[in-house]
């Protein structure tokens, strides 16, 4: 009854409807032996919950280098002129700051829902003054009909705040018109 992935363990469902249900999810392989280490976003397909057709990995981890060597949770959505998006959570445990890995938001975007192209340029981090840099992450966008505008929320803490204290959600909605643009940066 339940998707059971054979090389992998299921995490983080991400679901999304274009027509048919499409359930993204991250793919721990547990590569070396360790939990979500080089963890994908892999993608299934159903029409009844039931049955499910593999399709692959939507978004692969980045190499040892990259802000997404683990390509962590997010959201998915499809925009008013049809291309689709995915902005998900970048961790890599060599980039750090302070010894503490950085977290932080990252874009793909797709025209046919199978093939995924990373934006090497979308790179969105805490600002460091209001949010701690290493808790930045589960993006989700969504489309405000009030505010005719895109709005990204982001689970983060306040900055100076103990590790298991200042949970907040943080929002982007600076951009008045198409998905967030901001570039290298904060």
């Amino acid at each position: 009854m339940f998707y059971k992935p054979k090389d992998a363990w299921v995490g983080d469902a991400i679901p999304f409807w274009d027509g048919r249900y499409r359930v993204f999810f991250l793919a721990d392989r547990r590569a070396g032996g360790s939990f979500g280490e080089k963890t994908s976003w892999d993608v299934v397909e159903t029409d009844d919950l039931l049955h499910f057709a593999e399709r692959g990995t939507a978004i692969a981890p980045g190499d040892e280098a990259a802000h997404d060597r683990n390509a962590y949770t997010g959201s998915a959505l499809k925009d008013t002129s049809g291309r689709q998006h995915i902005f998900y959570t970048g961790h890599n445990p060599k980039i750090t700051q302070d010894g503490i890995p950085l977290q932080v938001v990252l874009h793909a975007t797709s025209t046919d829902g199978q093939s995924w192209a990373k934006d090497q340029e979308f790179v969105l981090g805490a600002d460091g003054q209001t949010y701690d840099v290493h808790d930045w992450r589960d993006p989700f966008v969504f489309w405000s009909e009030e505010e005719g505008r895109y709005i990204m929320l982001v689970t983060a803490r306040l900055r100076g705040k103990p590790a298991r204290e200042g949970g907040c959600i943080a929002a982007d909605a600076r951009h008045q018109r198409g998905l967030p643009t901001t570039r290298r940066g904060h």
